[in-house]
């Protein structure tokens, strides 16, 4: 039996990374809202970060070839922990011509592999119902509805990376999720769990769609986030995923109001991202960790 693309793929590029000297992560951090200044700004507070061009790297499948990879180390309660950062520009993008489904979720497989064991992810989406969730907020995953009608999974029962069926149900890691909001709490931002409907790119759901989200239980709709949530379920990453909530419940879909709303929310969702990193780093390197 032909070893399985992905598992040929991944330990390429792992192989790829030593060879450029790049430490063995802790903590995969993968910014579908953009890193920003958030490389500087570890540098800042932690220590200096190193950029590494990902281009030609051996396995590394498009989107991610021409992405940045930025690391740097920081110090938990447990001793020294390594932060990889990536720009998640996979969320939102058509799918490409020969793409096979494993390809955007491939930043998790590569992180797990070389030592991560927790994935902070951020993304944009927009509310089901009006309540809790407003533009200019964020939002912690407490849980997702996969309705994009495919996954990343598809294709991989000889892969070596993860089950045949991987568990879901302890995906969204709930302890982690807690110090994030209470440490949110304490910033004065506006936080509240979700639950996310994971959806398909690259286009804006309809009325009757968000009605059917909002019905099947989501709070949010988000994006293309199905492909990192089930490559991390598979990898053996749990995650903590934070959403900034840029669109409202209203039966149009006003883009220029979820680029106002997005904007809005970036400051507080910067910000409170480079403070987790030192959570989910010190979970990552907990002796006792599950």
């Amino acid at each position: 039996m032909k070893p399985c693309p992905l598992d040929v793929a991944v330990l390429a590029a792992v192989d790829g990374l030593r060879t450029r000297e790049v430490p063995a992560p802790n903590v995969l951090l993968l910014a579908g809202t953009g890193l920003g200044s958030l490389p500087e700004r570890f540098s800042y507070h932690h220590g200096p970060t190193t950029a590494v061009d990902l281009d030609g790297l051996d396995g590394l499948p498009a989107p991610w070839s021409s992405q940045v990879l930025h690391h740097g180390s920081l110090a938990t309660e447990h001793g020294p922990a390594v932060v990889w950062m990536l720009e998640d520009q996979a969320l939102d993008a058509p799918q490409q011509q020969g793409e096979v489904p494993w390809e955007r979720g491939f930043a998790c497989w590569l992180a797990a592999k070389a030592g991560a064991t927790v994935l902070l992810h951020s993304s944009a989406g927009g509310t089901l119902s009006a309540g809790s969730h407003q533009p200019g907020d964020l939002a912690l995953v407490r849980d997702h509805l996969n309705l994009t009608g495919s996954s990343p999974l598809l294709g991989l029962g000889g892969s070596k990376l993860g089950p045949l069926f991987p568990d879901v149900s302890r995906l969204h890691l709930e302890c982690l999720r807690a110090e994030i909001a209470e440490l949110a709490a304490g910033r004065g931002l506006t936080v509240a769990e979700a639950i996310v409907a994971a959806t398909a790119p690259a286009s804006l759901p309809s009325p009757a769609e968000r009605e059917w989200f909002a019905r099947a239980g989501a709070d949010l709709w988000v994006q293309g986030v199905a492909a990192p949530y089930l490559a991390c379920a598979h990898a053996g990453l749990g995650i903590v995923s934070l959403v900034a909530v840029t669109g409202s419940e209203a039966a149009s879909a006003d883009v220029q109001a979820i680029l106002t709303a997005t904007a809005a929310a970036a400051p507080g969702l910067e910000e409170l991202l480079l403070e987790s990193l030192a959570l989910a780093a010190n979970a990552a390197t907990r002796p006792d960790r599950d």
